[in-house]
């Protein structure tokens, strides 16, 4: 998905934070946890983390 494609979706940060902690300190995958909160890709996630 390019970036142009993932300019449509927004995410407010509180929500971003409990899926980084999720994975962080719950020990849930980013692909299980981007799956069952409806992220688009998991790279999403990543990116998040990456940036926590």
């Amino acid at each position: 998905m390019n970036e142009q494609a993932l300019s449509g979706f927004e995410f407010e940060d509180e929500f971003k934070e409990k899926l980084v902690e999720l994975v962080l300190y719950k020990n849930l995958s980013a692909e299980q946890t981007a799956k069952k909160y409806g992220l688009p890709n998991t790279k999403i996630l990543i990116n998040w983390i990456n940036n926590y």
